[in-house]
């Protein structure tokens, strides 16, 4: 039975620190406790005792003797059965002093999981020249486990149920359906078998990693103790990693290197319902502020609002010129692309506004990024801008119609990953080079951005591009003569554009821009989401975008889509560490693109002052990291490479076949080929 009591409060002794605690987790072995079932101590604990082992929270007293410790300090610990608490006291040299960027909730959760995920990982010794396999890979500490054991080189198969595969190949983890056949399903991606095996789920994994060829002594378990009696396997858990590893885990927590499971949490008054009903992952937390309650109001008003401006401004400012330039690329005047900028803007403003408000989650919309690189690289200098509209159409419609209908949008998410991540790399290969040739064309117009972008990158990453525009921006205005902007363009203008429906134009843009933007932006989107805890509904989602996307095509807009940096800021505990009011920065965001929308034609007519190709350097800039996201996913998989790369050639050589440019023929090459790798793959197989 557990119940909520006031206790005598208690003060730090010799050598120890008193914290007051801000978030406290809650674990599977807290649960078992709950629910009767013992402990493998079971004389460890006597009744009644505290609960929970996990804390994050506030040094509020020292007691004697203690050094490197001051009152105010953020720390992170564990102390078993106490840290559902408004105190705890714990002996100094056990705390780990809080990264300022680890958010609250993660920091209350770490200590149990990331011991355990820390300790297990370093019992295997892994190398780059091990394939592990670590069950429960979508739990708290099989994904911990899991991603370091990637940072060891190690290639690392992850069993999951299949809703967390997109999740896990999101961290670059091989994702495996648990249950019968699972072992020839690990055959299919790593053929030579394992060499190691991290257990967190029981018999069943230990049985299918020695199936596989991974030696007794190198298997860890921390769900089927037999198994070390029986096989020889090892099970170092929790037990097995100190403070100092607690303290170089929170750090790659906190950096972003190790991503955990998103966190659901409630006030310690409720904290009954999730133990009663114990959902896989749930923790409970509570949050304490010395603060009055005026001052607290304050302080998350201001937080929510301000995540939601800095992240508009961020993902306005990151890639503007990517859109403008991609537009100009395929036939827009300079008042088209302005009007297009103005109503990509303002569009998704207002239905990220209207999507956050329906479902009161932090969803986000943004323009396609990967969508405006490839006008540039589809472009052939004789497009006309109503067919390029046309096209647009036709992409809006298809997104339209993947929200409506469930199997196109499986069709379109089926694409093979390495297929749809190396086309998109052949497109920003091209926008990449930019900067390159710019700084060699323009030294006095590209050297300063690309200096100022490498600066930013060390100090201030999320402003690199942003400083990288604004370097542009000083760099062209100084180098201007006369007049830089006509007063006309400071005025908002919207230019209707009557489409054109050109069947070659359709095909080679309309059908490539639909699949970049499911593949680049639209399922990185929902993974995003799901990341933070948050399930986007599908089919509305694509619904809105796509039909939002339409009526911008006729005003020059290319597509809208689900965002994902900018979502990462406004789903995060950035913006609130009660994941429930985190919509709000959301609905900022919008408003904010709806005001920045009013300055499309200033922007425009400003970055449209400098040569055409230090437009598209800073947006080479800005699309670097993309570029090596889709690198990575495309070459990841050895048996793949050969698609991969034909994919990623294709796409960024330009080509113009029968009139369909080359991301289109690209999909072709990579799935031909593929396809007959795939098959003589399977005749050998049949053969020997």
């Amino acid at each position: 039975m557990l119940t909520i009591s006031d206790v005598n409060e208690p003060h730090a002794g010799e050598g120890e620190v008193r914290v007051r605690v801000k978030f406290a987790g809650i674990n599977p072995f807290d649960a078992k406790v709950f629910g009767g079932k013992g402990t493998a101590n079971p004389q460890s604990i006597s009744f009644p005792n505290g609960n929970g082992t996990d804390f994050a929270g506030v040094v509020d007293e020292l007691g004697e003797g203690v050094v490197g410790w001051a009152i105010g300090d953020e720390v992170l610990g564990g102390k078993g059965f106490s840290a559902q608490a408004d105190y705890v006291v714990v002996p100094a040299a056990k705390l780990v002093l809080k990264p300022a960027s680890l958010g609250w909730e993660q920091a209350g959760s770490l200590d149990v999981a990331g011991r355990t995920a820390w300790a297990s990982v370093e019992s295997l010794s892994l190398t780059s020249t091990d394939t592990v396999l670590v069950s429960a890979a979508a739990g708290g500490v099989g994904v911990i486990a899991a991603q370091l054991a990637k940072l060891k080189g190690a290639k690392v198969i992850g069993s999951a149920s299949e809703s967390n595969h997109e999740f896990l190949r999101s961290l670059g983890i091989h994702p495996v359906t648990y249950g019968e056949g699972m072992v020839e399903r690990i055959l299919e991606i790593s053929p030579e078998g394992i060499t190691a095996a991290l257990d967190n789920n029981g018999r069943e994994t230990v049985d299918a990693a020695l199936a596989l060829g991974a030696p007794a002594g190198r298997i860890n378990t921390i769900a089927d103790y037999g198994a070390s009696e029986k096989y020889g396997a090892t099970t170092v858990g929790a037990a097995g990693a100190g403070t100092d590893d607690l303290a170089a885990l929170s750090a790659l927590v906190a950096a972003g290197t190790v991503r955990c499971r998103s966190i659901q949490y409630s006030p310690l008054s409720k904290f009954l319902r999730p133990m009663r009903s114990w959902p896989r992952g749930i923790l409970a937390a509570k949050s304490f502020s010395n603060s009055s309650r005026n001052q607290r109001v304050t302080t998350t008003i201001f937080q929510l609002f301000s995540t939601g401006v800095i992240a508009a401004i961020a993902g306005f400012a990151a890639s503007f010129t990517l859109v403008i330039a991609g537009l100009q690329a395929v036939g827009a005047s300079e008042a088209q692309s302005a009007s297009g900028l103005l109503i990509l803007t303002v569009l998704m403003g207002l239905a990220t506004i209207g999507l956050a408000w329906r479902y009161r989650m932090p969803i986000t919309v943004a323009w396609s990024t990967p969508g405006a690189a490839l006008l540039i690289v589809a472009a052939d200098g004789s497009m006309d801008f109503r067919s390029a509209v046309g096209a647009f159409i036709v992409c809006a419609a298809l997104i339209m119609v993947s929200g409506l209908v469930p199997a196109l949008r499986r069709l379109v998410t089926s694409i093979p990953q390495p297929i749809a991540s190396a086309m998109l790399a052949g497109i920003l290969f091209t926008i990449c080079l930019a900067p390159i040739t710019a700084s060699v064309e323009f030294p006095w117009l590209g050297l300063p951005m690309v200096i100022f972008w490498l600066v930013l990158l060390k100090v201030a990453p999320r402003w690199a591009v942003p400083g990288a525009l604004v370097a542009a921006v000083v760099a062209i205005v100084l180098t201007t003569e006369g007049a830089l902007v006509p007063p006309t363009a400071i005025v908002p203008q919207l230019t209707l554009v009557t489409p054109d429906f050109d069947p070659i134009v359709m095909v080679s843009l309309g059908i490539p821009l639909f699949i970049v933007t499911m593949a680049g932006q639209n399922v990185p989107g929902f993974t995003v989401m799901r990341t933070y805890g948050y399930t986007v509904p599908a089919g509305p989602a694509l619904a809105v975008t796509g039909a939002t996307s339409a009526v911008g095509a006729f005003f020059g807009g290319h597509v809208v889509n689900l965002a994902a940096i900018t979502a990462a800021l406004t789903a995060s505990e950035e913006a609130h560490d009660d994941r429930s009011k985190r919509w709000i920065a959301s609905v900022v965001a919008g408003a904010t693109y709806v005001v920045i929308g009013l300055g499309a034609g200033f922007a425009t007519a400003l970055v449209s002052m400098a040569p055409p190709i230090v437009v598209v350097a800073i947006a080479g800039l800005a699309v670097v990291g993309a570029l090596i996201a889709s690198v990575r996913s495309a070459l990841e998989a050895p048996e793949h490479r050969i698609a991969a790369i034909s994919t990623f050639l294709v796409a960024s050589s330009g080509i113009t076949v029968l009139g369909v440019g080359s991301a289109f023929w690209a999909l072709i090459v990579g799935a031909a080929v593929m396809a007959w790798l795939g098959w003589q793959r399977k005749s050998r197989s049949q053969v020997f």
